[in-house]
């Protein structure tokens, strides 16, 4: 036992001083990368994916199959001195008139017999396998591999390390006979195999290579530094490749312990052993156990593994999957340099029967043109591949990965800039030249759609000014030529610098913006004026001599009164609009703001910004005008970059500040770009020209029912046209968040219908309510139960209503005593551990207390989020943290449990401290620093009330407590509970590497010292309504080496969205013991 924990602390040890080493080099290998979980990583070039990623349908449960049976089974064990469990699989109709082969299938240090059914249930997969013909019908054992009295998972895991080789002696001589006196089963070595993840890997490979008169068929996942050394493991090679049916490694290239698996694989292939070694791009996590139990399921108990074939899994997977080489190209005859997807398609912007250039799911561009002659061809897309000419004197060549929308190009054959003769041609650039579009994901808004179509007309108009006839294109609604009666407000729309007034209609698709917007009625119909936006005809487009004061004459002083005299307009101030893109919002800012008896509503995409000073110095501002628009790609301001103007995003804050009516967009993952200004007219159009209505803004009501006062903060709004209605409701001092449905106005009624899940039962409420200037008189119909009655009044914001609620509330019976604040040391105590926790509304104080929840340790402390005058917080001090872990809460989350069980497996001279910040509700968007500030104006105005507690951004709300933390004790980890909002968003982990990038970053972490620790959504075991967003977040440590994912089975909930009491308190138990998993780990390091 001795020797086995030695074999972990030198293991681990090496693999610690190894990483440091690799931050102290100057140089490094091109393969080697950082490693989260363990050490840093360096490939070789036998570190290959040899089996593709299967689908997430391998463990879909399919009801059409025979299932087999899962069950929990104890057995006598003489080696420990107790009654131990182990779960055993049998597959579909056992008979016990058939003998099977085992599989004993091992579990990691900080799990248990439960761990390979919560990380990949493997009954599901072996039933669909066996249905399918893929694998042979087993049984499969998963039993415990912490062979002590006390085998739970519990306090400082790494303790039971020597746990782990005296389950040798209980594997060989209890469990074993255990299975084959009760299942009828094959007793021989060739029909048993033996298979484990993480410490489980090391336990197969120790145990299964070391008896190869028990075992022919042997697997390693991920195997952990409890490995024995090679030759320990294969002292005679010949023996071994006499007796080893199978042996099967596997690892992640994120995986900071694979160098344990690189070291035994390198020995096997200097020793010619028969042996399988797929690398993933997986991390040290389920998804990459789950994926190579799929695969080493395929392979024992054939009848000769040597020729076997995997038969993979041919449902369409929505991830890209690698071959097996490693190139996603490698079908026969195939030319595509390596990482580069062969899916292209002819690009929507050939010229007719073009098949190139083409375009694939990545965004590359496939170029081929036909110079025999040519002696070079390249592209104007900087990092395109090198142009390779073919035997057809055709010469291929692929762009780097561009972003969504329309770009503008050039060939350069022998060094001469020319049109591609397949794209069709666009004037930018200040030329007329090829453009390509990349298919965007969202396309649909401008697509040419079965709707009515207005109409783009070219007109002249003279100008006095500039001696010339000029041209304008205008847009018309649909049915601007049938109702002769009708007159439209205006907006003028101006191009960039090197373009001309085709294009916004070409290139911007304006006018089909237009027809889907009105059709789904979701803008005011108007029209659209676009001109050539210059002066200067000597230098077309010459930016260095351009005067906007010629330009402002000819918009100002003849076009628009050509236009009102040609065109049924709507003349006065208040229906004339102006908005421009780059050069085009410059001219837009300065026309404007001197000609604002003229024009009412601006907007600026990709350039000019308007901040308080041009409010303050432009007479007449806040009376006249009634929007500001400004908008980016989020490329343009990634980073923190500041535009002309300063940062837009703070002066779009500042005019809000001022009352005025103000909007900020970012385009996601868009840059100076037509994607991002196309993006920006759809936002911007349906905000122009919209009457005041009295409903819209917020309302308190409060419904007087059967189970007490239900306080309703209502918010009604408008987005893109279309009106909303949300609210936050109090009950008995409890929260919801209500999104209501079907809502709909005529004339002065209002109706809407909310659907509330009580205990398990829906619930259909019916509201009406009567208009009448600052009050709506409501009935609503609660099911079958009752008809209730309220008036609701007009009031200041969401956020009142809410701290009104609240308030009322805690009078009704608030939960929290006065405190006094805990004295802190002004030094930094190592043994004070703080955790930064944020995320939606299952990580808010909510949940309902009983006397057990407020038995806090004392050495469990709270960072005040906000000041609370009942209580006695003042922010940023520590508070002994008796619940709610909230100012404004009113119950228990899972930090609470979290924290306490932390506190009750530490050492008695460790303190937790805990730090909150949770907006219910919200996506992940809301904590990404460089661009929450997009989403959040795009999102409803309850929301954003929320926010403006947290000083307008929660993120570096967080990271401001953060800092102030530090100067008391350790950050050990980050606590993260989101994913409601975001549920079914591919991108999710991503987005969520972001936020925890930058809060390393911010705070001056080591990632491989604060770890991530994020839970699931209510589960499908309990018909969780965002139970599918599961799948996705099993596959966060793929983005996040060292990540760990939190199971939520069998965590109990009331609405199938929000866990109960009981649920957020084992919820927080289970998080609790994976950091102290992660803590075990890391003192075994710093031994």
């Amino acid at each position: 036992m001795r020797n086995m924990l030695s074999l972990i602390l030198i293991g681990l040890l090496q693999i610690s001083q190894t990483h440091a080493q690799d931050q102290n080099s100057e140089q490094r290998s091109q393969g080697r990368r950082g490693g989260g979980f363990g050490g840093s990583i360096e490939l070789g070039p036998n570190d290959k994916q040899t089996h593709p990623d299967p689908p997430e349908s391998i463990t879909e449960k399919r009801e059409n199959i025979p299932h087999g049976k899962l069950e929990m089974i104890e057995y006598e064990s003489k080696t420990v001195g107790t009654t131990r469990k182990m779960n055993v699989y049998t597959p579909p109709e056992y008979s016990a008139e058939k003998k099977y082969p085992v599989l004993y299938l091992l579990h990691g240090i900080g799990g248990d017999e439960t761990e390979w059914q919560r990380f990949a249930t493997p009954d599901v997969l072996l039933d669909n396998l066996i249905a399918d013909g893929k694998a042979v019908p087993m049984i499969v054992v998963m039993p415990n591999g912490r062979a002590q009295k006390n085998d739970r998972a519990e306090g400082n895991v790494m303790a039971s390390a020597p746990a782990f080789a005296v389950f040798e002696d209980d594997l060989l001589e209890d469990l074993i006979p255990t299975i084959e006196s009760r299942y009828s089963v094959v007793k021989d070595r060739q029909q048993r195999a033996l298979a484990g993840l993480s410490m489980g890997g090391g336990q197969s490979l120790n145990f299964g290579l070391t008896h190869l008169d028990t075992f022919a068929w042997v697997g390693g996942f991920s195997s952990a530094p409890n490995t024995k050394a090679p030759d320990e493991l294969v002292p005679d090679a010949e023996k071994a490749k006499e007796q080893l049916e199978l042996l099967y490694l596997s690892c992640g290239n994120k995986d900071g312990l694979i160098r344990i698996s690189q070291r035994l694989q390198r020995y096997l292939n200097e020793n010619d052993i028969p042996h399988i070694w797929n690398v993933d791009s997986h991390g040290h996590d389920p998804t990459h156990w789950r994926n190579n139990l799929y695969y080493f399921a395929q392979l024992v108990f054939q009848k000769s593994s040597k020729d076997s074939e995997l038969q993979e899994d041919t449902t369409t997977n929505s991830k890209e999957q690698p071959s097996a080489n490693g190139n996603e190209n490698a079908d026969a005859g195939s030319n595509v340099p390596e990482g580069i997807k062969d899916d292209f398609k002819p690009a929507p912007t050939n010229q007719a029967g073009r098949d190139y250039p083409q375009v694939n799911s990545q965004g590359r561009i496939k170029f081929r043109v036909v110079a025999p002659e040519a002696k070079s061809v390249a592209t104007t897309f900087r990092d395109s591949t090198e142009f390779v000419k073919g035997e057809d004197g055709a010469w291929i060549g692929y762009s780097r990965p561009l972003d969504e929308g329309f770009h503008y190009y050039e060939l350069i054959i022998d060094g001469a800039h020319v049109p591609d003769p397949n794209s069709k041609y666009y004037f930018g650039a200040m030329r007329w030249g090829s453009g390509i579009e990349i298919p965007a994901h969202d396309r649909d808004f401008y697509a040419l759609k079965n709707v009515p179509h207005g109409q783009v007309r070219e007109i002249y108009f003279h100008s006095d000014s500039t001696d010339s006839e000029r041209r304008a294109f205008v847009y018309t609604p649909p049915g601007y030529d049938s109702n002769q009666e009708e007159r439209y407000p205006v907006l003028y729309l101006q191009h960039g610098w090197g373009e001309n007034e085709y294009g916004w209609s070409v290139q911007g698709h304006a006018g089909l913006i237009m027809d889907n917007l009105i059709a789904e009625g979701k803008t005011k119909p108007f029209i659209i004026v676009m001109t050539y936006g210059m002066t200067n005809e000597v230098r077309m487009g010459g930016l260095r001599n351009f005067d906007i004061k010629d330009f402002e004459t000819v918009l100002v002083d003849e076009l628009v009164p050509h236009i009102d005299q040609n065109f049924r307009t709507l003349t006065d101030q208040p229906n004339r609009a102006m908005a421009g893109l780059s050069m085009g919002s410059m001219e837009t800012k300065s026309i404007t703001l001197r000609n604002l008896d003229k024009f009412s509503h601006i907007g600026l995409f990709s350039g000019a910004t308007i901040g308080k000073e041009d409010v303050e110095n432009t007479e007449g501002f806040k009376d006249k005008v009634e929007l500001v628009f400004v908008s980016y790609g989020s490329k343009e301001v990634d980073g923190g970059r500041t535009r002309r103007g300063g940062n837009p995003a703070d002066s779009v804050k500042q005019l809000k500040e001022m009352g005025i009516d103000a909007h900020y967009y970012l385009s996601p993952e868009t840059a100076h770009e037509w994607q991002t200004w196309r993006r920006s007219l759809k936002e911007f159009a349906p905000l122009l020209f919209q009457p005041e209505d009295s409903l819209l803004g917020n309302w308190k009501v409060d419904f007087d029912t059967q189970i007490g006062v239900q306080s309703y903060a209502m918010t009604f709004g408008k987005e893109s046209g279309e009106l909303s209605a949300t609210a936050r409701a109090e009950v008995n001092g409890r929260s919801r968040d209500v999104t209501f449905e079907q809502v709909k106005r005529t004339g002065d009624t209002i109706s809407f219908v909310e659907n509330l899940n009580f205990g398990g039962n829906e619930i259909r409420i019916e509201y009406e309510g009567q208009i009448d200037g600052d009050t709506i008189l409501f009935s609503r119909k609660v099911g079958d139960f009752a008809t209730e009655k309220a008036t609701a009044k007009k009031s200041k914001s969401v956020d009142d209503l809410v701290f009104e609620n609240a308030k009322e509330a805690m009078q009704r019976g608030a939960d929290a005593q006065r405190q006094q604040a805990v004295a802190m040391a002004d030094s930094v105590d190592p043994n004070f551990h703080i955790y930064l926790c944020f995320g939606q509304s299952n990580m808010d104080s909510g949940g309902r207390m009983n006397d057990a929840d407020r038995e806090v340790p004392e050495r469990l402390l709270v960072m005040a989020d906000f000041g609370n005058e009942q209580r006695g917080w003042q922010k940023g001090n520590w508070y002994h943290a008796v619940p709610p872990l909230a100012a404004r809460g009113r119950g228990i989350c899972m930090v609470d449990s979290f924290g306490k069980a932390m506190v009750n497996s530490l050492p008695d001279d460790v303190r937790v401290g805990i730090i909150k910040v949770c907006v219910p509700g919200c996506k992940i968007e809301l904590y990404q620093k460089q661009s929450f500030q997009s989403y959040i104006d795009g999102e409803r105005d309850w929301l954003k009330n929320i926010v403006k507690a947290y000083e307008g951004n929660p993120y570096q709300y967080l990271v401001d407590m953060a800092r102030e933390a530090k100067k008391h004790g350790v950050i050990k980890g980050i606590l993260l509970h989101q994913g409601e909002s975001n549920t079914g968003d591919k991108e999710w982990p991503e987005k969520v590497k972001s936020v925890y990038d930058d809060l390393m970053r911010d705070l001056d972490f080591d990632p491989n010292e604060v770890p991530l620790l994020a839970g699931e959504m209510v589960h499908a075991d309990q018909g969780g309504r965002c139970a599918s967003h599961n799948a996705i977040i099993a596959t966060l440590p793929e983005s996040i080496s060292g990540a760990r994912v939190i199971s939520s089975a069998g965590l109990p909930t009331d609405d199938k969205l929000h866990f109960n009491p009981e649920g957020s308190r084992e919820f927080g138990k289970r998080y609790a013991a994976a950091m102290l998993s992660l803590l075990a780990s890391e003192s075994v390091v710093a031994e």
